[in-house]
């Protein structure tokens, strides 16, 4: 049975407990702090579906950095860099686990693309890759402040039409993910999916060599990423982009094919399935409430089988949180957003979004195993170890 914080604390009679008020805080603070000053933990269980023996990590995403340099890419302290942090032994073991390596570069054009280093769930895949131009074409920083971004994928290959929707427009610019199908003979067909680029830190910014993150989403239920049987990602150039303009700056040209296929043989030991009950929750801010029905977190994602009202604005949209993870050790990772907030972005245009994505890619790797519980809504707990 799911409870408050509030209910939680009912009956504690503790005289000697001085909560400092110098800023608002939330619920969960309140609790974090009383709970912790008079030694007390009360927390509930609710169902798991397929409990897992322990050993899996959440990956950094959007905000991954990384030295760029010519060393060896190894396990420990340069591929905890890829994260934005230094990994502990437990993560280091874990992104082996979900994980590969690769040994082969593609020359294109002048241009070679070396990957480094994957990991996968089912439906995300994150490419780490070094990309070395040709002598004389500079890789430079962009300014995502100003709209500018990377992409493998020139704008150009979409039309968009007046009310923003995207449409396939020129094959041969846009990236293609391709798997191996053996049930009539070995044949490739193509995977549905989206992509975005993360730019690592570059300490030569006016060379021409530059890495770089491409995380793939896949829209396929025929294929997953973490499976047997090879996949093939391919696309024919780097451009710089801006956003809301739809020709972008051509850096390099080529034909880039890379193996990407990586088969976890224990992927079924690194999801994690909770059963929320329907628990339900409701945000004063935009008057709508949320009924949550499972959650799901992978080394990589946490998704959401959710349920929501509609909100008193037209550019929210419901998310499912605020979802975050208290660890053992007291730190927080943020795993999901109470809504998106489409008048708060320029592009897509906010007129253009009909929905928002049902899961969140973490911030910074997390061990499920350390994971103590989960707080909704800013107050309801739920008991994972």
């Amino acid at each position: 049975m799911e409870r408050k914080i509030s209910e939680l604390l009912d009956g504690l009679s503790v005289d000697d407990i001085e909560l400092k008020s110098a800023y608002m805080m939330s619920t969960h603070r309140i609790k974090e702090k009383t709970m912790g000053r008079i030694g007390a933990k009360n927390k509930v269980n609710l169902k798991w579906l397929g409990r897992v023996a322990a050993v899996a990590a959440v990956l950094a995403t959007m905000t991954v950095t990384v030295f760029a340099a010519d060393t060896v890419f190894n396990e420990g302290a340069l591929f905890g860099n890829f994260f934005g942090m230094m990994l502990s032994d437990k993560q280091i073991e874990l992104v082996g686990d979900i994980g590969r390596t690769f040994e082969e570069s593609v020359t294109s054009n002048g241009t070679t693309i070396t990957p480094i280093r994957a990991v996968a769930d089912e439906d995300h895949y994150f490419l780490h890759l070094r990309v070395e131009a040709p002598e004389g074409v500079v890789l430079p920083d962009v300014s995502e402040e100003d709209g500018y971004y990377y992409d493998f994928e020139n704008s150009k290959s979409y039309y968009y039409n007046v009310n923003g929707s995207k449409v396939p427009h020129d094959s041969n610019r846009r990236m293609k993910l391709q798997y191996e199908f053996n049930m009539y003979g070995e044949s490739l067909h193509n995977m549905g999916f989206n992509h975005g680029v993360t730019v690592l830190a570059d300490d030569d910014p006016t060379d021409n060599v530059k890495e770089f993150v491409i995380r793939l989403h896949s829209e396929s239920n025929l294929a997953i990423f973490n499976g047997p049987g090879q996949k093939y990602l391919t696309f024919y150039g780097l451009y710089i982009q801006r956003w809301g303009q739809y020709d972008g700056q051509e850096l390099l040209t080529g034909v880039f094919n890379i193996s990407i296929g990586l088969n976890d043989e224990n992927r079924e030991n690194a999801r994690l399935v909770i059963d929320a009950d329907d628990l339900s929750y409701y945000n004063e801010e935009y008057d709508f409430t949320v009924t949550l029905h499972e959650i799901t977190i992978t080394p990589l994602t946490i998704t959401l089988d959710f349920t929501s009202t509609t909100p008193n604005n037209t550019y929210i949209f419901a998310k499912g949180g605020p979802i975050q993870l208290v660890m053992k050790d007291g730190s927080i990772v943020e795993a999901m957003e109470a809504y998106y907030d489409a008048a708060a972005h320029d592009w897509p245009h906010p007129d253009s979004i009909v929905g928002v994505a049902d899961y969140s890619n973490f911030k910074e790797p997390v061990v499920l195993e350390d994971i103590d519980y989960i707080l909704v809504g800013g107050e309801h707990i739920i008991d994972v170890n």
